[in-house]
């Protein structure tokens, strides 16, 4: 599968978002964050589990589903909606997510 800078992933296997992934900027409307982000981690684990570090010590875990560019996060720690992340870039040591529609994380391996 070849997913292009320009353009959403279709078809990402799981395997592939499998690891854990660092936090490496925010973009925002007009700003990207570097340092804000510094201490965000996601890890996606096999059987479908996930563990997410935020700012200020925040965590959750949960449960993961992937479907086509989109990954669902439903957490442990309440009754809330699943967490909607698109996909926007993948590769090997990448994964670029939209998250609400204007904010982009950039997460590395």
């Amino acid at each position: 599968m070849l997913c292009l800078n320009f353009s959403g992933c279709v078809g990402i296997a799981e395997k592939q978002i499998i690891g854990e992934w660092k936090a490496v900027s925010l973009k925002t409307d007009s700003t990207t964050y570097f340092e804000e982000v510094a201490s965000v981690y996601l890890n996606i684990n096999p059987g479908q589990q996930y563990q997410f570090t935020g700012t200020l010590g925040y965590q959750e875990e949960g449960h993961f589903e992937l479907k086509d560019s989109f990954i669902f996060l439903e957490t442990n720690q309440s009754e809330m909606n699943p967490i909607v992340l698109k996909i926007k870039r993948i590769q090997k040591d990448t994964l670029i997510i939209e998250m609400k529609g204007q904010q982009e994380l950039t997460f590395v391996q």
